[in-house]
């Protein structure tokens, strides 16, 4: 794929997509962390028992000594957003202010006692259930609604799944035939 890349003038395009897995990882990570504190604040139905913090404490693991995670918030970090927004110029000016946003704080943050203060803050809170709301309308689980509660309500720790940007197989078959007669027109 690279030497398709290579010949088709576009490495710095697949970089760019690589460094947005690395972003939506830590994005899926942090909207997680957002839900649980939402749930765990503000809903009435909750179990009484203690409440767990998983999401928050995944998140707050890219923030170790571990490589993977370094590796994983220095691409996020070198994310050109701006460039991003070229390539994706369909996709809303909102994300892409999130986006900006999110980098901002992801670079403060060097401990994971920091996680809190700088991700999981009201105004960053603001920003995910704003554009959670504009994607998903009425399935939003962020807004602090009886909709949103009611989202909220089978929540727990397998709810959000955690990963880099991926494609599902149907979409890997299109894209590698794709390249393939690409490569041999």
């Amino acid at each position: 794929m690279l030497e398709a890349a290579r010949e088709l003038d576009e490495v710095a395009m697949l970089e760019r997509a690589q460094k947005a897995a690395a972003m939506a990882e830590l994005i899926r990570a942090t909207y997680g962390a957002l839900v649980e504190q939402v749930h765990h604040k503000f809903d009435k139905a909750q179990d009484t028992t203690k409440p767990t913090w998983s999401y928050l404490t995944t998140l707050q693991g890219y923030f170790t000594n571990d490589d993977d995670a370094q590796a994983t918030r220095d691409a996020a970090v070198a994310l050109d957003v701006v460039a991003l927004q070229k390539d994706l110029p369909q996709a809303p000016p909102r994300l892409f202010k999130l986006l900006d946003h999110f980098q901002t704080r992801l670079r403060k943050v060097h401990r994971p006692e920091d996680v809190s203060a700088l991700l999981l803050d009201p105004v960053t809170l603001q920003q995910f259930e704003y554009v959670e709301s504009m994607r998903k309308g009425a399935r939003a689980r962020l807004p602090q609604t009886r909709a949103g509660e009611s989202r909220r309500g089978g929540f727990n720790d397998s709810t959000v799944r955690i990963y880099p940007l991926d494609y599902r197989w149907s979409k890997a078959q299109v894209l590698l035939q794709d390249i393939y007669e690409g490569l041999h027109a």
